[in-house]
């Protein structure tokens, strides 16, 4: 007997609830032979907006993942790696204070009250020294994260996702509506 028979009957009042618990209690659960689905062969990403309007996203075939991850990290860590010559930091920082002007100009002729400009022109000052600091500072942690990733066997993990056949690896709803969903086919 099945368990949604047993709670049926206890329903209908034609079983105890004894008779039921031990109905459920002796229920064994019978396996499934597992559905053979045939090999995935690319990753697809699907986008749905709230407002029902989809984004078109071409599937991107399995095979091309590992060089294109590889390629990705090569980059990455050519581009932590590559330190900025003087000159281009003198002319960095002299952008970063032109913009920075710029905005303290404009705030200067708004309307605002005076807390509201000194707060807004303290966040600019601390926005532009942050700004500077990173131009000068080496980038440690991220190459840490590109050696890591470089570690990881893309090739194996893509033979897996192969193995396993078509299947959703992500899905996300949104607050408002929207919908990401990452599937093999």
């Amino acid at each position: 007997m099945e368990i949604k028979e047993a709670l049926e009957k206890v329903k209908n009042k034609q079983m105890t609830i004894d008779e039921a618990v031990e109905v459920i209690n002796n229920y064994t659960v019978k396996e499934k032979e597992p559905i053979n689905r045939g090999n995935a062969r690319k990753i697809k990403v699907y986008v749905e907006e709230g407002n029902g309007k989809r984004v078109r996203i071409p599937g991107v075939p399995l095979w091309a993942i590992s060089p294109m991850v590889k390629f990705g990290l090569w980059m990455g860590k050519k581009q932590v790696s590559k330190e900025l010559s003087q000159e281009e930091i003198t002319e960095r920082t002299e952008r970063i204070h032109r913009k920075i002007n710029e905005a303290i100009e404009e705030i200067d002729k708004s309307d605002l009250s005076d807390d509201l400009k000194e707060e807004k022109l303290e966040k600019l000052n601390k926005k532009r020294k942050r700004k500077i600091e990173e131009l000068t500072k080496p980038n440690y942690e991220a190459k840490k994260g590109i050696e890591k990733a470089q570690e990881i066997d893309f090739k194996a993990l893509v033979k897996e996702l192969k193995k396993c056949g078509p299947i959703t690896l992500v899905e996300v709803d949104g607050d408002d509506g929207e919908r990401v969903l990452i599937r093999t086919i």
